[in-house]
């Protein structure tokens, strides 16, 4: 048995990144080992693939790449990342990089500037 605990201070976004990360560990089956600077009876992973694996199967339950790549992109830009990211209920940031990874998000061009924001780019 198992219990995924998140810090309730944690914002909606992060808090369901971090659950879903733990469960990718359980449902991998990622072997813990008990380390000393966890605190007592905390879990904590030696292995960096592992945590890799556990981010890549966090990033795709939450942000599935079959599903962004159908979403539709009429206004695109910052604004649209912003609205992915509360459908998604993911951070901004976050829903940045998955786009980016999906190459459906691009900056701008040197020279753009910041406030030439990104385009979405899809069906």
């Amino acid at each position: 048995r198992r219990i995924l605990m998140v810090n309730a201070s944690m914002n909606l976004g992060r808090a369901r990144f971090s659950m879903a990360h733990e469960l990718g560990h359980v449902l991998l089956g990622h072997r813990f080992e008990h380390g000393r600077n966890a605190g007592p009876g905390l879990p904590v992973p030696r292995i960096a693939w592992q945590e890799r694996q556990a981010d890549r199967f966090a990033v795709e339950l939450l942000m599935p790449a079959s599903l962004l790549a159908g979403e539709p992109r009429a206004q695109g830009g910052d604004c649209g990342v912003a609205e992915l990211s509360r459908r998604y209920k993911v951070s901004a940031q976050a829903m940045r990089i998955r786009l980016e990874a999906l190459g459906l998000l691009r900056a701008p061009a040197a020279g753009g500037g910041a406030s030439a924001g990104m385009r979405i780019f899809g069906p």
